[in-house]
């Protein structure tokens, strides 16, 4: 199908299956993370580092493109460039780092040994939460995929994230949820 770059096609879908995958599941990262700390299941006793990573770089993704985008406007057209140029940069890293052989074709399986499997996780995190922080600029912000998605990306997104206990309910209420 993709004829001498087959190569690079299946790197393509590679990374863009790992994209699907962290949109689709913060939820179940969620419940892995939890499962982990417990010493949950047996048979992959590395997987909540997994989870855990995907769920902090969302965050974290979120926290900084959402400022990001409002400090430089959020619907300049300068803004919205900078923030899709940043976006297929972390994609392409992600894609480069497999290509080249940084992160082996098995790095799921060689957890604790190697934790470069963390790094194209954490830059695909940031990228998806970038792609809805864009999708909440633009005013498509039913475009989620996932209740838990959503409250992940409206805490680190929230203007006042970290105002007093009292005066942000909203904020406690998205807490009390992914509680």
């Amino acid at each position: 199908m993709c004829g001498t770059a087959s190569f690079r096609c299946r790197r393509v879908r590679y990374v863009i299956r790992i994209r699907q995958s962290l949109r689709l599941t913060l939820a179940g990262n969620t419940l892995y993370l939890g499962l982990g700390v417990s010493g949950q299941p047996k048979s992959s006793p590395w997987r909540w580092a997994k989870s855990g990573m995907s769920i902090l770089s969302f965050v974290m993704g979120a926290f900084i493109f959402s400022r990001f985008m409002r400090y430089l406007g959020p619907l300049r057209r300068s803004t919205l460039v900078y923030s899709w140029l940043i976006q297929a940069v972390l994609i392409y890293i992600c894609a480069a780092l497999e290509d080249t052989g940084v992160v082996p074709n098995n790095a799921g399986d060689v957890l604790p040994d190697n934790f470069i499997v963390l790094l194209p996780l954490g830059l695909l995190s940031v990228q998806s939460a970038g792609q809805m922080a864009m999708s909440r600029i633009l005013g498509y912000g039913e475009v989620t995929s996932v209740v838990l998605t959503s409250s992940y990306f409206d805490f680190a997104f929230d203007d006042k994230v970290f105002d007093g206990p009292t005066r942000n309910v909203k904020r406690n209420r998205r807490l009390g949820s992914m509680i």
